[in-house]
Parts: structure tokens; sequence; C-alpha cells
């Protein structure tokens, strides 16, 4: 992680600031490996992955526990993936759980999916976002939004969310 690094821990951050970091792999911002993030009121922007999350990168690694990221009253911006995940990335072998509420997701960009956020776990994964704005974001190949796949199963549930002005080869909003 450029900014933070969490192995198998719970962190929580809130009413902060989490900017302009770059790491060279995964988690421009935060990378949490086996653990649990909690993002309240907080602003993640200008943050840089040289393969997947750029503002957040949530994993668990193989045969270990569930992993969880929840986010609310936050803002998303500016944040680079040169794979996947723009702004959030989901990726792991066991059970991910991500939780988005009254957030903004606003010129996130990935070079391959998931310009906004990408659920690429392998295992199982349940995903809820609620009253929260995806606009203006990117992804080359699909989902300039939100991208889904490589999953067991998965259980995505997009409630009160306005996906506007997103763009992608293929599914410019979800995919």
């Amino acid at each position: 992680g450029g900014g933070i690094y969490n192995l198998g821990g719970s962190i929580a951050l809130v009413d902060s600031i989490v900017s302009d970091n770059e790491a060279g792999y995964e988690g421009g911002g935060i990378f949490s490996v086996d653990g649990s993030v909690t993002v309240q009121s907080t602003t993640i922007r200008d943050n840089r992955a040289g393969y997947s999350g750029g503002g957040i990168l949530s994993m668990s690694a193989r045969n270990r526990g569930p992993n969880a990221l929840s986010v609310e009253g936050s803002a998303f911006s500016g944040n680079a993936a040169v794979s996947s995940g723009g702004a959030i990335g989901i990726d792991g072998w066991t059970h991910e759980t991500l939780s988005v509420s009254d957030t903004t997701f606003q010129g996130n960009t990935a070079d391959s999916s998931g310009g906004g956020i990408w659920l690429g776990s392998h295992g199982t994964l349940s995903a809820m976002i609620t009253a929260s704005t995806m606009q203006g974001n990117s992804a080359e190949s699909g989902g300039g939004a939100i991208s889904v796949g490589g999953h067991e199963s998965y259980t995505l549930t997009v409630v009160d969310t306005t996906i506007e002005g997103n763009s992608a080869r293929n599914g410019g909003g979800i995919e």
C-alpha cells in the first residue's frame, strides 16, 4: 500500500484524507490483506497503483479468513490503476464483503476493468452499494463504474444510486 498497509488487522479512517500516494503493485492509497477496513467521511484522491486498487485494494489470501471493506459518506476521485479497480478493488480467495453508502466516485480510471469499483474475487462476494453517485469513471475494457467477474458466486445489490457518464468498451456503467 502506497499510503496504508493493513495485514490481518482492523483499521478505521474517519474524517481523513488519503491522497497522492503510489504503490508499485497494489493498493495505491490503502492495501488491506486478510483484514477489515472502515472508511467514514474520508476523501481518497489522486492515488496510483501499478496493478490493482488505485484508491483501495482489499483482498484475502488463500485459505485465510474473510475480508471486509465498509465505506460511508466518503469521496473517491482521480484514483488510477494500471489493471483493475481505479477507486476500489476487491480480490481474494475466500469470502469478500463490500458495503458502500452515501459515497461519490468521480474521475477514477482503470486500464483494464472497473474504473470505479472492480469486484474480482475468486471466492464468494457480497457487495451492497446504496445512496451513492458514480460519475465520469472509465475503464479501457469493461465496467466504467463497476466490473464484476471471476467469482464462485456473488451478489451485487445497487440501491438508490446514480450511475451516469461512465465509459468502457464493454458496460460503461456495470459489466
